[in-house]
């Protein structure tokens, strides 16, 4: 029952901010638009903090990836979460924005692949499993996990903006970079650098003077830190396969070999270590 009531009120404020977001016809659609897990509450509450207004957090706008999203909600009949509201409204909205000129600013964030993962499978857990697994039955769906290689700027930041990341330089060193594409403009930060840059790439992606960092959704708030802590210590590689799981182009894309080579060495097998 109480997870009705939160998504009811999610739902109640997010379709009131669709309708006061509409009376904003010159303000620029923001969007932090990124797979899921890779820190965009942080970076919504930050940009909202900003006072920006307009601005949306979903990991979708792909029409195929929304339809198997759908069904899966519906087979699990769990509620949809905001940032899937989000999708659904401005994935009907977005042929009208993009034929109209109006301006659209993205943030799109990248994190550590193996963190995504791990992060994302106790995000979703309830959904899909029924009864209290494990931390050992976690790993084993852990380690058959795809990981993300760049499929979600195929299909999201390119099918839908027309924005080729990986024909396109990234600035490893800074921790950010800027693109712009017709009314589009593009700003891609890496999660592990956040204290570090984020309040400055905003700054100078909004050309706002100064901002606050609002860090949310974090890992000692969540009813399953311990286990996540657990499954985290115990979710390591051999050397081979993690080298060979980093070297793809969506890592050597945003990162460098140092900090790849950080990466193999945090999920390297104890013993090897």
């Amino acid at each position: 029952m109480n997870n009705l009531k939160n998504w009811l009120r999610r739902a109640v404020y997010s379709l009131k901010y669709h309708i006061d977001n509409l009376k904003l016809p010159n303000s620029p659609l923001i969007l932090v638009y990124s797979k899921g897990k890779t820190g965009t509450t942080t970076v919504f509450d930050t940009i909202r903090g900003a006072g920006k207004n307009n601005v949306f957090q979903l990991h979708t706008l792909n029409e195929a990836t929304i339809s198997e999203r759908k069904l899966s909600y519906r087979k699990t009949k769990a509620l949809y979460p905001s940032a899937f509201i989000n999708s659904l409204y401005l994935k009907r909205k977005l042929v009208g924005i993009m034929e109209a000129k109006k301006k659209i600013e993205i943030v799109t964030v990248v994190r550590d692949p193996l963190a995504i993962t791990l992060s994302s499978f106790f995000q979703n857990k309830e959904k899909h499993y029924r009864r209290e697994l494990s931390s050992v039955e976690i790993l084993d769906v852990l380690r058959e996990s795809e990981i993300e290689n760049g499929k979600w700027f195929d299909s999201e930041l390119l099918q839908q903006f027309g924005f080729n990341i990986f024909e396109k330089d990234f600035n490893k060193s800074a921790g950010y970079h800027i693109y712009e594409n017709d009314n589009v403009r593009l700003l891609v930060v890496k999660l592990e650098m956040v204290n570090e840059t984020l309040t400055q790439a905003l700054s100078s992606f909004f050309a706002i003077e100064e901002m606050d960092l609002i860090k949310s959704n974090q890992m000692q708030d969540k009813s399953y830190r311990e286990l996540y802590t657990t499954v985290k210590n115990n979710f390591r590689f051999k050397e081979t396969e993690l080298k060979e799981m980093y070297n793809t182009r969506y890592m050597n894309q945003f990162y460098s070999q140092s900090e790849i080579q950080v990466f193999i060495d945090n999920w390297l097998e104890t013993e090897k270590r």
